[in-house]
Parts: structure tokens; C-alpha cells; sequence
């Protein structure tokens, strides 16, 4: 098959699944993934590349499949930067709403393809990213240009935002922050829409009302990789433990409504968990070295001062008694010293 039939053939199945809008597929068709990813990626979770000139075949499957794949890795192996699932990248999207001539800033360019298909819809000169890292920034400049997409690349600190060109109409985060920085606030007009991963919760849709603040709702999960502006969000303790029993079910953490009800109960705590032979690990971090791992058959670890899964228990029971609220009901608003969650009656 070539790149665009397996562009096509993703594209078909995002529509039939959902994921995909028949009003950014043009976008996607006209901007494939593959003219933005680098020779040499890995798979999500992997330590071995996939090679495009060594290996051919599996670098076309992971680049055409639902699924993240990691750009480039630190020294020591860490991802530093990654391509977002496709289905995630057709739901933010979907959450801007981006109309033509509205001038839009993404903070986090990684390879470029957000801002393509950003530029694709917005138009020329109206799309501007800031990036970091100025090895990335150089990077997607060049795949934009290739890809006949004049969008501004700045390698800049994202957390300050670029008044250069504000304000802005549309703001999309592709990095996971603690909370929405004060600039970016500031440099959105009033009716602006900001669309970011929240770290601990899941992605958020905000409306600015032009004096510094926006509310808004979740609207989705999302798991991105942190902004590099606080660093590593979780490092998990190796220190001394103790064991626990829980009658929780480790699979509430793979719950959006849950982990928005923990985002406010428990802020800065983030929840991940996943499937492994015959169980679901879930894991409880503060980022401040108290951590918990269940491990599916009733046994929890935790280390550090806090006791977080009896915290999350305690939440969790909240969560129940409130009728298991999903996403759509807890209120956001972003302001300049945080945001606060609500649970709307």
C-alpha cells in the first residue's frame, strides 16, 4: 500500500469509529502523518527504534495506526517528544473548532503535523507554535515547509505564551500542564476557545472572557507528556514501602469521571493504570515522592508521607454517593494563579 492509501484507510476507520469529523478530514488527507514523522521512532511502552530505511514495513504499520509514537527519547531513554494518537489529534481538533483567518497559537510543535493541519484550516501566516526544544522547533519548520504550510515556528518557553502575534482566537496545548499559564490567558481575546491536557485529569475546553480567566468543562481523557516548564511530573519512589489490602477495583482509574472527581479533590495527584497478564495496575503519584500501586488482586503498595490510595478510597466513595458523575458535569475556571474544579448540581 502507499502512504495514501493507508492514510485513507485510517482516516476510514477514525470516521466510522467517531473520531473523525467530515470537516477535518480535508485536513488529514492533505496532510498525511507520514510527512511528518522522522526515520527512526519507537512504539509507545518500547525500547528498540523502528527504522523506515532498516525496517520498512513496521515503520509504515506504527505510523498509520491509532496509536502514539515516540519522536525522540533523552540520553538516558526518557521520551521527550512524541506524535499524538491520530483519533486524539481529530478530538482536539474538533474541541478548537479553528474557523478560517482566526489567528491560532499551539504551544508544543513536536514534528510539526498539528500545525500543518492547523495552518491547513486557518490559512496562511494565522498559525503560530511554539516549541522548546530548538532541534524540534528547526525540524518541523522544515517538514512545514516541505509540506507547502506557512506556519510561524518560535523555539520559546510555551508557559509565556507569544505576544508577538496575539491576541488569539484559538489556543491548543499538546502537552499535559498543571494548570493553564497566566500568559496564554492574557494573550486570548474574549470568546477564545483554549483546549489543553490538564496533568491528573484529562483534556479541557475553555472559553476566555477577555480579563484574564476562562471557564469551561472536561470533554475528554488524555494522557500527553508533561511540559518540559515543570520537568518530570512523576518520578516513582524506590525507597521503603508497605503493603496494604483495598477493596477497590482497580479499574476506577481508567474512569474520566473519576479522575476529574480526584483532580479536585486531590489536586496535583495523577492516576494511570493498565492491563497486564491476568490483572489492572493502577498507580497514585503526587509528584512530591508519595506514590501507591495497586496491583489488581487486592494488595496496594505505597511509599512516601502521604497514605493516597486511602485518600483515593475516601474520594472514590464521595464519587459514588454523588451518582458516579461523568466529565460533563464539573465546571473548570482557569485564572491567573490556577484553576479550580467545581461539581455542577
Amino acid at each position: 500500500m502507499t502512504g495514501a492509501q493507508r492514510n485513507r484507510a485510517l482516516l476510514d476507520h477514525l470516521q466510522h469509529t467517531g473520531h473523525l469529523s467530515r470537516a477535518w478530514r480535508p485536513a488529514l488527507e492533505a496532510m498525511p502523518r507520514h510527512r511528518f514523522i522522522p526515520a527512526q521512532v519507537w512504539r509507545h511502552g518500547e525500547r528498540t527504534p523502528v527504522d523506515r530505511e532498516t525496517d520498512p514495513d513496521s515503520w509504515w504499520d506504527l505510523v498509520y495506526r491509532d496509536e502514539p509514537v515516540i519522536t525522540q527519547r533523552a540520553p538516558d531513554g526518557t521520551p521527550t517528544s512524541s506524535s499524538s494518537m491520530p483519533s486524539m489529534v481529530a478530538a482536539m481538533l474538533h474541541h478548537l473548532d479553528p474557523q478560517p483567518g482566526e489567528a491560532v497559537l499551539e504551544i508544543g510543535t513536536g514534528t510539526g503535523w498539528n500545525a500543518a493541519l492547523l495552518a491547513h484550516r486557518s490559512g496562511p501566516d494565522r498559525v503560530t507554535t511554539l516549541e522548546v526544544d530548538p532541534v524540534l522547533a528547526r525540524s518541523a519548520e522544515q517538514a512545514l515547509r516541505q509540506a507547502g504550510q506557512t506556519a510561524r515556528v518560535v523555539s520559546a518557553d510555551g508557559e509565556h505564551g507569544w505576544p508577538d502575534t496575539a491576541p488569539y482566537q484559538r489556543i491548543v496545548l499538546t502537552c499535559s500542564v498543571r494548570t493553564v499559564p497566566a500568559a496564554l490567558l492574557a494573550q486570548s481575546s474574549p470568546g477564545a476557545v483554549i483546549v489543553a491536557p490538564i496533568w491528573g485529569a484529562g483534556l479541557v475546553r475553555l472559553t476566555a472572557d477577555g480579563d484574564g480567566s476562562a471557564q469551561g468543562r472536561f470533554v475528554a481523557g488524555a494522557d500527553f507528556m508533561p511540559s518540559r516548564t515543570f520537568g518530570d511530573a512523576v518520578t516513582r519512589p524506590t525507597g521503603p514501602s508497605w503493603r496494604s489490602p483495598t477493596e477497590l477495583d482497580t479499574r476506577c482509574v481508567a474512569d474520566l469521571g473519576f479522575q476529574v472527581h480526584v483532580h479536585m479533590r486531590m489536586p496535583g495527584v495523577h492516576l494511570s493504570g493498565e492491563q497486564r497478564v491476568g490483572s489492572y495496575q493502577a498507580w497514585v503519584e503526587d509528584g512530591c515522592g508519595s506514590a501507591a500501586h495497586a496491583d489488581g488482586t487486592g494488595a496496594v503498595w505505597e511509599w512516601g508521607e502521604r497514605s493516597l490510595w486511602e485518600e483515593l478510597e475516601k474520594a472514590h466513595a464521595d464519587w459514588e454517593r454523588e451518582g458516579r458523575p461523568g466529565p460533563e458535569r464539573y465546571g473548570v475556571t482557569a485564572e491567573p494563579g490556577g484553576h479550580r474544579v467545581r461539581l455542577a448540581k
